[in-house]
């Protein structure tokens, strides 16, 4: 599993971090099999709010939250296919 940031609103320092608790966080992982994945963190209790799903732009993504709420982004990119 691979992870990216995308920096949340405010920015770092702000002074309105209260604000952001609950909300996505901008964090996205990586994952190489998302149903796998999906499964694996489901079993232990992680709470997902979209399932993992099918996008336009041929990857898979699905929404979970921590104990406080705040928003995480699981994808499986798309395989990319080599012609030979």
């Amino acid at each position: 599993m691979q992870l990216f940031q995308v920096s949340p609103g405010g920015g770092y320092g702000s002074p309105d971090w209260a604000e952001l608790v609950g909300k996505h966080t901008g964090y996205v992982f990586y994952c190489e099999d998302i149903q796998i994945t999906y499964e694996e963190l489901s079993d232990k209790g992680v709470r997902f709010t979209v399932p993992p799903q099918k996008q336009d732009w041929g990857g898979v993504e699905g929404t979970f939250v921590d104990p406080d709420g705040n928003g995480f982004e699981l994808v499986e990119q798309p395989k990319i296919r080599v012609m030979k």
